[in-house]
């Protein structure tokens, strides 16, 4: 046997085909094609009654192996999956996610993005990013806080998350990676164009962390995503608001409206929604502020691009750049509201 279908053997014995999945994660995406553990995973997951069968457990370790864990996979296995999972009769049995994958550049550098999944009972997704700019910790405070519910919901969304997508930033406290790079979110292809290693008609260079992020959402394709992000105690655009997709524009501001009303219910801060006012909005004013050319996330992601449909662009601004407990950051209690609004609103 090899060295591979040996670990995988000596965790059925251990833990069962659980443990054999973990192992296959871990382990892939195995190249070239290891043909011991092919024999292996055919031999131990077979149907007694019809040997010709695939079955359910051999699909996703034959699939583990040949992709590495589901953060790696395409749509097309994403459907399978959830297809397999909730078939009348042979629903699997409840999955607590937390599947984790670091996402390679595409045709490059490997391990740049953490990613975790969570599968869903229903056909739909939805992702949630922070750390885009590293120095907006309270916004990757948010998601990191989501987190550890996600294991123990029952999610109709399978849903991917991406807690800081500029890890070393967000480590550093740093707003993007040198002076000289661009803004993270300036490094957008145009609207409706495909994802690259540069941007835009001037060939902006696309930092490894937004490649790799960018091939996940095409990938991917989630009906909606939510981006956290932070904004200084100062000023009053913290809140809720939305990139509405053309065509859906009242769906889409009523979910950010949705999502900002119950924030502030659960005491969270939303000055920039002046809800409750004649001036009550789900629109981030970027019209009245400068920004560094080229395009958002939000602009590129609420517009179709290739095969992915346009997406329900949600962004979350707190009130206050930095974690709780730090000076100018936000109250326990204000991010406590934000996360209500993210499992609450945004992924039901």
């Amino acid at each position: 046997m090899s060295a591979v279908s040996d670990e995988c053997a000596k965790a059925m014995t251990q833990g069962g085909k659980g443990r054999v999945f973990d192992v296959l994660r871990r382990r892939g995406p195995i190249r070239p094609a290891d043909n011991d553990l092919n024999d292996w995973i055919a031999k131990t997951f077979v149907d007694s009654s019809n040997a010709s069968n695939i079955t359910d457990d051999r699909w996703l370790a034959e699939k583990l192996a040949a992709l590495g864990a589901e953060p790696r996979w395409q749509l097309a296995d994403f459907q399978e999956r959830q297809r397999r999972a909730t078939q009348s009769g042979r629903e699997w049995a409840p999955e607590p996610g937390n599947i984790e994958a670091d996402l390679p550049v595409p045709g490059g550098t490997a391990g740049v993005l953490r990613t975790i999944y969570f599968p869903g009972v229903s056909p739909r997704r939805a992702m949630i990013i922070s750390g885009v700019h590293g120095d907006e910790l309270a916004g990757v405070e948010v998601v990191e806080t989501v987190l550890p519910k996600l294991k123990t919901a029952s999610r109709s969304f399978s849903i991917m998350v991406v807690p800081r997508v500029f890890a070393a930033n967000s480590q550093a406290k740093r707003r993007k990676t040198s002076p000289s790079k661009k803004d993270p979110n300036r490094q957008m292809p145009d609207v409706g164009a495909l994802p690259g290693p540069t941007a835009g008609k001037k060939g902006i260079p696309v930092e490894p962390e937004n490649q790799a992020l960018l091939d996940l959402i095409q990938r991917f394709q989630p009906e909606r995503l939510l981006s956290v992000h932070g904004i200084t105690r100062e000023e009053n655009l913290a809140g809720i608001t939305s990139d509405p997709r053309a065509g859906s524009e009242a769906d889409d501001k009523k979910l950010a409206l949705d999502m900002a009303h119950a924030a502030a219910d659960a005491g969270g801060s939303v000055p920039g929604n002046r809800l409750g006012t004649a001036k009550e909005t789900a629109i981030y004013p970027t019209q009245s502020m400068y920004h560094e050319e080229g395009t958002t996330l939000g602009q590129w992601g609420s517009a179709a691009a290739g095969s992915r449909p346009a997406i329900n662009m949600i962004l979350i601004e707190t009130h206050g750049k930095p974690a709780t407990g730090s000076p100018g950051g936000y109250s326990e209690k204000e991010r406590d509201a934000l996360v209500n609004a993210i499992l609450t609103v945004f992924l039901k």
